[in-house]
């Protein structure tokens, strides 16, 4: 079961957008702030699990605001609605069904509907939300609030954005490196036998440490000034051995430099934290989230510029760990290396036209075989980022990429600004020379 659909109403800049999602991954393009961080948040705020009823989950910038906005009052009123549709390709489980069968609709195929909205209560002053199921009709379903729960913990969102760092990931409070402290699948014979080594090891230490010999000194005049204790009542002793305690607070990721010397990762650069946070959560996902989640638990994960701080060799090697994440996976990205990887009918492109955003998909039926051809080996292969363009000017060669460059600055006309991207075909059959301009191929 995969998200289908996602429909966003008068939430942050974003005034009334679907989004369909694909059953394996979805990668989310567009300049900055044409939305795509929002799409993130929005599947978020509905599909996390909340950790109380009581607290809005909404903040008072999410509701949409315009000019003539002056106080969140006047704001309408956010409607989040999830989409989760069977189909030929994706099968619903039958245990899934069988847990989710009162929230379930849809003649020819189950549907899920969820929908969640928030307003302003201006008696409360305060702001409200509400999660409810939809029937076929999208009238609310009563009386089945709870199913939400089945639904978080069958479907878990997780989400990591890009401000990804190690020192909080590798702390043992963190939610994925501390499921594998806290892990207690050590043979409990060979937890005894490690825990008499470190108790033995541990008041080697201390007897070893000779400054421990005054403070316990001193301490044992505590029975010359307290009659109840008696002589020779203190003593330093190790704090009784716990090998699990002993993994979570004092485990340290190293990585060898290559000098071979041990560093730990926090001391690393800000890429090799970035990937190695990646590598961490790649873990979690395929070790521990049935065990720490459901059995029938099957992640959408949500991925903010998984590039960040990523050198452009490691960025064009990165698809494939994100491509190989268990479950549904929606990215987005500033970057034309891991653009050239994605199949294009997985791209959603957001913009922003005038004051709305859209968001437009790769139409299978936009090209013919022999374009499509020309479009995988000139464009989407070897220049990705030329998907992040506006609009293309198609031309012959090297010297009409050089006078139409030159002639936007005679007219201080910055293309670059514009999202014009020039883009020279003549090795794939382009327009020639003396093609008239209003003629020229522009997508």
């Amino acid at each position: 079961m995969h998200l289908s659909s996602i429909r966003i109403q008068n939430f942050r800049g974003i005034r009334d957008l679907t989004i369909e999602f694909e059953p394996d991954i979805t990668v989310l393009l567009g300049e900055n702030n044409s939305g795509k961080t929002s799409v993130l948040e929005a599947v978020r705020l509905g599909l996390d699990r909340v950790k109380s009823d009581k607290t809005c989950i909404f903040e008072d910038y999410d509701f949409l605001r315009t000019e003539a906005t002056k106080h969140i009052s006047q704001c309408d009123k956010i409607i989040l609605t999830y989409l989760f549709k069977e189909t030929n390709n994706c099968v619903w489980d039958d245990e899934l069904i069988r847990v989710l069968d009162e929230v379930i609709v849809g003649d020819e195929y189950p549907i899920i509907k969820l929908q969640v909205s928030a307003w302003f209560d201006a008696s409360e002053r305060e702001c409200r939300q509400e999660w409810c199921f939809l029937d076929d009709k999208d009238n609310e379903m009563t009386g089945n609030q709870r199913k939400l729960r089945d639904l978080q913990r069958i479907r878990p969102f997780f989400f990591l954005s890009s401000l990804r760092n190690a020192k909080q990931e590798f702390q043992p409070q963190s939610i994925y490196w501390s499921s594998f402290l806290t892990n207690k699948d050590i043979d409990s014979d060979m937890q005894d036998k490690l825990e008499i080594e470190l108790e033995t090891i541990n008041k080697k230490i201390i007897d070893a440490h000779s400054t421990f010999k005054d403070v316990e000194r001193e301490v044992k005049r505590i029975s010359e000034l307290i009659s109840t204790f008696k002589t020779n009542a203190v003593s330093i002793d190790p704090s009784p051995s716990d090998i699990y305690k002993t993994m979570r607070y004092n485990s340290q990721v190293n990585i060898l430099t290559t000098e071979n010397a041990k560093i730990p990762l926090q001391q690393h650069g800000e890429g090799t934290q970035s990937l190695s946070v990646l590598l961490l959560f790649n873990a979690y996902l395929n070790s521990r989230l049935k065990k720490d989640v459901d059995k029938l638990a099957e992640p959408i994960i949500a991925i903010e510029e998984p590039e960040a701080h990523l050198h452009p060799g490691a960025v064009r090697s990165l698809w494939k760990l994100l491509n190989g994440l268990p479950g549904q996976k929606i990215i987005s990205t500033h970057s034309g290396d891991i653009i050239s990887e994605v199949p294009v009918n997985k791209l959603r492109r957001m913009n922003k036209c005038g004051k709305d955003i859209k968001c437009r998909n790769f139409p299978e039926t936009a090209l013919t075989r022999d374009e499509h051809r020309k479009f995988e080996h000139h464009v989407r292969r070897n220049r990705g980022e030329l998907l992040f363009a506006k609009c293309w000017i198609l031309v012959e060669g090297e010297t009409d990429v050089l006078v139409i460059a030159e002639c936007a600055d005679i007219l201080s006309t910055n293309l670059s600004q514009h999202g014009i991207r020039l883009v020279e075909c003549s090795q794939a059959g382009g327009p020639s020379i003396g093609v008239n301009p209003s003629e020229w191929t522009m997508s």
